[in-house]
């Protein structure tokens, strides 16, 4: 049953018509990422999202959306945001666009309006460096990688949690090193949690724990904790429909896990455009300032004051951009 569900899980990732990204890192190597000119393919990426009053409530007041940046996977550039206001997701390197709006942008009743943004999109070329890690650098405690990526966050990441600790000690007190420790951390979960689909949905670590296992960010959860209840620095790479987690090695960088597909030290092509690092957004208000909290990825966007009285659709147009 678990082979059935792995089995389907991964042909529905790879089969996704989307832009694909082809980075491999194994054990022994690690990845230096360059974008060769007239190599590497562009695209153009339009995303509208629409909506449409359903039901008697408040108007939409605002739209926020989180953007991609540029980083190991891919180069952005060029963003139009056709009016929204581009801001920092509030204590990240993350960014969001939040759009106003206002009374000409209210649909007619039965009528659907729409916000747009583009953006282009490079997949980057990653070349391989035949550098085995054999040597285990100490960690620069004051970068902002190190701050970052090592603290708990939110009920997600929840390094106090017990059993998260204990599990941490255990594996700790066998290993060689923190690279040795991941690979623990990472067979652990393969060993002791299972894949449980539900879409749209961050568990807490608790929960994560008392259902003994999630969806690919929940499982991709539970070995971030574990790396970070040891001061090394992880995260999370959210994609349109996968996520995987990744640690950091000083003077290597980071290093992909994904408990889902089964994979340690790469990832599997067909990901396409990873949308951030973050599960939760922090923006603001324009008016009082006051701010939202809101686990963004869990509908893509967010509309306020309430969803409730909208239908909405999200269409996604990437076109090739020409050399």
């Amino acid at each position: 049953m678990k082979s059935h569900i792995y089995q389907k899980l991964r042909r529905l990732i790879l089969n996704v018509p989307t832009i694909l990204i082809l980075i491999f890192l194994t054990n022994n190597l690690y990845a230096d990422t360059t974008n060769t000119p007239g190599k590497t393919k562009a695209y153009r990426y339009t995303v509208k999202m629409k909506f449409k009053k359903v039901k008697s409530g408040e108007d939409i007041q605002y739209i926020y959306y989180p953007l991609p940046r540029t980083n190991d996977y891919q180069l952005i550039s060029n963003f139009d945001t056709h009016g929204g206001q581009i801001l920092n997701n509030y204590g990240s390197i993350e960014r969001y666009v939040r759009y106003i709006i206002s009374d000409d942008l209210q649909p007619a009743d039965g009528e659907w309006g729409e916000v747009i943004i583009e953006f282009d999109y490079t997949p980057t070329k990653t070349e391989y460096k035949s550098a085995k890690i054999n040597t285990i650098y100490e960690y620069d405690t004051t970068s902002d990688i190190y701050k970052r990526y090592t603290s708990k966050y939110y009920e997600y990441f929840d390094t106090e949690n017990a059993t998260i600790k204990r599990i941490s000690e255990e594996l700790w007190g066998n290993s060689a090193d923190v690279y040795d420790y991941a690979r623990k951390c990472y067979d652990y979960v393969n060993d002791h949690f299972s894949f449980k689909d539900n879409p749209g949905m961050w568990n807490s670590m608790a929960d994560i724990i008392k259902y003994k296992g999630g969806d690919c960010g929940n499982l991709s959860s539970i070995i971030i904790t574990l790396l970070r209840c040891k001061n090394i620095p992880a995260r999370l790479v959210l994609t349109w429909r996968h996520a995987w987690g990744e640690f950091y090695l000083e003077n290597y960088g980071w290093i992909p896990v994904d408990p889902t597909l089964k994979t340690f030290g790469k990832v599997t092509e067909g990901y396409g455009l990873v949308r951030s690092n973050e599960i939760v957004y922090i923006m603001e208000l324009p008016d009082d300032n006051r701010r939202l909290r809101d686990r963004t990825f869990a509908k893509h966007h967010l509309f306020y004051p309430s969803h409730m009285p909208y239908e909405c659709d999200e269409e996604v147009i990437f076109t090739r951009i020409k050399e």
